[in-house]
């Protein structure tokens, strides 16, 4: 895992730039805290930006002369290997690429051009990344890494001052969405973008559909809020969801089920606006006419919908919801179905140390792991070896991942920083 200044001294040392002429991105992870996959249904969401364990780190030394159009992205992470180079004028697309780790990048290129509110980009960047966030582990590494190109870039440009919050979250939507061909919401940039270290993020996900630009609150915890630490419990088990079409398939039966109560209840369906259009009374009335599948993942929807409105009412009083939090991992388990015997365990076993008031897994699911909620007591440090020998137990239970499953601490952190090297 490369660090900030590994970025930046590889950078001066590759193009020869002034540290003053670099800007340097900052970005966390994030971690939704009392349920997900609301979001693509425009529900709403809550979470915390978070170093998980640490940053994305992204330093950009802006081009000139005859390399003034060029973009030229490498990476210091060992498993990112090669460099990828092209021209604002000639973007690869997403099938060219086939999958390479620089993607995003290009991605975050052809946001920018096509986006009719902004100039289009007239100067490249040469660009070191560099990770401290465990990738493919459902933390948003890859909301993190998009973001953090388009901010770049944008400094790059002069035009980060043209740029709202709601108009980057966005942008890095049509990363995922236009140009990886990912349906996911708003939930993962959405936090990153508007996170503030410790302070929980709700998002109305329909009122920014709407272009409400009061679509988000930032919410102080109440008062009487116990000091907590969060544990990542790793399995080591990756995913990329954009490589995985089995997320794509539950969004897409979110959508069925909700034409299908439209249907039912004489509704018009609107498309892109989900189970939003229909009452959760509504889908009570009539969920046994829809399939198993559709059934089980709207219920999950709904569910999700009020252990988010719950949560958020209780955070503001001074209360974690560990309950909730709880009963989120069930859901997205058994009803959303993206959870696995791996995280089965995982969950299991941190919700048999006392002291955690809630775990669940985190992200889409599949692979990634668990998030443990935990007060810090007189208790607290018998509860962290618990929860190391709760990895022990994962690895002699899976020993395939008995070299990349472990426990870290994601603390919560300002969602984007970014400054130069003066």
């Amino acid at each position: 895992m490369a660090t900030q200044e590994q970025v930046i001294q590889a950078l001066v040392g590759k193009t020869g730039a002034r540290l003053q002429d670099i800007v340097v991105c900052q970005t966390s992870g994030r971690l939704p805290v009392h349920d997900d996959h609301t979001d693509h249904q425009l529900g709403p969401v809550n979470g915390l930006s978070v170093a998980a364990p640490g940053f994305v780190y992204g330093a950009f030394a802006p081009n000139g002369g005859s390399k003034r159009h060029t973009v030229l992205v490498e990476s210091l992470d060992p498993e990112y290997a090669g460099s990828l180079e092209f021209d604002l004028d000639s973007i690869p697309t997403a099938a060219e690429l086939n999958g390479h780790w620089a993607r995003y990048a290009v991605g975050a290129v052809h946001a920018l051009q096509q986006d009719h509110h902004l100039p289009p980009l007239e100067r490249g960047a040469t660009i070191l990344v560099g990770s401290e966030i465990f990738t493919s582990a459902g933390l948003s590494s890859s909301a993190s890494i998009g973001l953090n190109y388009l901010t770049g870039l944008l400094q790059c440009n002069g035009l980060a001052g043209q740029v709202s919050q709601a108009q980057l979250i966005e942008l890095d939507k049509a990363i995922e969405n236009g140009f990886l061909g990912l349906q996911n919401g708003i939930l993962d940039q959405g936090i990153i973008t508007l996170g503030e270290a410790g302070k929980l993020v709700y998002m109305d996900c329909e009122a920014y559909a709407d272009g409400n630009p009061d679509f988000f609150r930032i919410v102080e915890p109440g008062a009487g809020m116990p000091e907590f630490k969060i544990f990542f419990l790793y399995s080591g088990k990756q995913r990329d969801l954009t490589e995985n079409r089995f997320y794509n398939e539950r969004v897409r039966l979110c959508y069925a089920a909700a034409q299908n109560l439209c249907d039912l209840t004489g509704r018009e369906y609107v498309d892109g606006r989900g189970l939003s259009q229909v009452p959760a009374s509504e889908f009570l009335r009539w969920a046994s006419q829809l399939t198993p599948e559709e059934r089980a993942v709207a219920m999950h929807v709904y569910g999700a919908i009020e252990r988010i409105n719950e949560g958020t009412r209780l955070w503001e009083q001074g209360d974690l919801g560990g309950q909730l939090i709880t009963a989120a991992g069930y859901s997205l388990d058994q009803q959303f179905h993206v959870g696995s015997s791996e995280l089965q365990s995982l969950t299991g076993t941190a919700l048999t140390v006392h002291g955690v008031v809630g775990a669940r897994q985190v992200g889409a699911g599949i692979g990634g792991g668990v998030a443990a909620f935990v007060p810090v007591t007189e208790c607290y440090d018998q509860v962290i070896g618990e929860l190391g020998e709760c990895i022990g137990h994962f690895k002699r239970e899976f020993p395939e991942y008995r070299d990349t499953a472990r426990l870290v601490e994601c603390t919560p952190a300002d969602g984007i920083t970014v400054h130069t090297c003066l």
